[in-house]
């Protein structure tokens, strides 16, 4: 397509390529019958008015251009669904489901992602997905992040109900993520291979799970009426900012990362907790709670460094 106007006609992608130049629009019905592919060229943009009817496969959208849905895309068949190449930039909404949401090139989505059901997203390795839009409602569901790239997304995913839960198998960063509700047993987040998680809010009680030979890396913050108990083999090693949360220790788990105290807060060690690291802790002009009847080891030290500080230990074996 080299012309800008509007089609009507009803467009049927049938194992077939459509490449656009310039900036038209189908106003008619556009369906797929077997997996083909839109190519979008350097400043071309393809406006589609009717819900893309996605058939049995899976459509690749190849940028560099821009392509606005004006009806969202229903992933919610197994072997359908959407394969982002190149710079394509979606302005439109996606609806993720049972179908296919991959991204092998370094892409954009611009529009809502939501969830209708669990739900996977796969970002190639050493490839970006940009997300500009709303935050991510999990929901009830499981939503799963794979492939080992990145999403950068500006708003957070948010675990805002007891069954929402997100696992990471394999993708390499993401953002921003949430936690809005307190985690059920054997929901919440779940980590399978190593990943970064640039910030993680924690508002409410939640649960964390860390396989063998698993790593979180990123930023906790844990905010008052907020809690986080770590579990599995795998390794905690984001710096955690106790801003009136609770870290709670079950186990026998070493911290890596920076552990800070912004705002007022406690830790719970029914088993054995050791800070990693030689700077130890200050508390600043902030009270600090240690109960839980475990063993706390702080090679470098529980600071008192403000005429505020303030250390109240409950059944717990300081070292």
């Amino acid at each position: 397509l080299n012309d800008s106007g509007t089609f009507a006609n009803s467009l049927v992608l049938d194992d077939g390529i459509l490449e656009v130049t310039a900036q038209p629009t189908l106003s008619g019905v556009v369906s797929q019958q077997a997996a083909s592919k839109i190519k979008l060229a350097q400043s071309a943009s393809l406006t589609t008015q009717q819900a893309v009817d996605l058939g049995s496969s899976v459509l690749s959208l190849e940028g560099p251009g821009t392509f606005t849905n004006g009806q969202s895309f229903v992933l919610d068949q197994p072997d359908a669904g959407l394969e982002f190449k190149g710079a394509v930039v979606i302005t439109g909404d996606i609806e993720l489901g049972g179908g296919v949401f991959r991204s092998s090139g370094d892409s954009e989505v611009s529009g809502a992602l939501s969830l209708s059901s669990a739900a996977s997203v796969e970002i190639a390795s050493q490839k970006t997905l940009s997300y500009s839009g709303a935050e991510v409602s999990i929901g009830q569901n499981t939503l799963t992040m794979e492939g080992g790239g990145k999403l950068l997304n500006s708003s957070a995913l948010v675990l805002g109900d007891v069954q929402s839960a997100l696992t990471l198998d394999g993708i390499g960063l993401i953002n921003s993520v949430r936690v809005d509700a307190d985690s059920a047993e054997g929901r919440g987040l779940e980590l399978k291979q190593p990943a970064e998680i640039t910030t993680l809010e924690v508002n409410k009680a939640a649960r964390l799970s860390i396989l063998e030979n698993a790593e979180l890396s990123g930023t906790v913050k844990l905010n008052p009426d907020s809690s986080l108990s770590p579990s599995g083999a795998g390794v905690l090693s984001s710096d955690i900012d106790l801003a009136g949360g609770l870290l709670k220790v079950e186990d026998t788990r070493s911290l890596p990362g920076t552990l800070s105290l912004s705002v007022s807060s406690e830790v719970e060690v029914l088993g054995e907790l050791t800070l990693s690291r030689s700077s130890g802790l200050g508390l600043g002009p902030h009270t600090l709670s240690v109960s839980g009847g475990g063993s706390l080891k702080v090679p470098g030290d529980l600071k008192l460094d403000n005429e505020l500080s303030e250390l109240v230990l409950g059944g717990v074996t300081l070292d």
